[in-house]
């Protein structure tokens, strides 16, 4: 394993971790409305839209920062600019899909926190 792919191992266990801290935080409020009769297929959607959403706008923003940043040393140094968008759009999806792959392992705790037990307090 490279060094590379063993630092974005690294990264989606801190993700993974932040995710399952999230959701024991919630753990009370997961559990009423499971208790009030929400599905829990509407929470897990929840979750996943909570992650993907700010995940798609920094990838756009990074895309679109990153090549535009590219771009304008590449045309200071005189170099010809030229954006292989398939490796671009590749690291974009990658990303996306690390972090959706991370979200997606925290649903089973999140079936765990939303029984009625979890209504009852410390």
């Amino acid at each position: 394993m490279s060094e590379s792919e063993r630092s974005a191992l690294r990264r989606s266990d801190f993700l993974l971790v932040g995710g399952l801290e999230q959701l024991r935080e919630r753990r009370p409020v997961l559990a009423a409305l499971t208790a009030v009769g929400t599905p829990r297929v509407t929470l897990a959607r929840s979750v996943l839209w909570q992650a993907a959403v700010p995940v798609v706008l920094g990838l756009a923003v990074s895309v679109l920062v990153g090549t535009g940043l590219a771009s304008l040393l590449l045309s200071i140094n005189g170099v010809p600019v030229l954006i292989d968008w398939g490796a671009v759009l590749a690291m974009a999806a990658a990303g996306a899909a690390v972090v959706l792959l991370v979200t997606a392992l925290t649903l089973p705790a999140l079936w765990r926190l939303t029984r009625p037990e979890g209504l009852r307090t410390e």
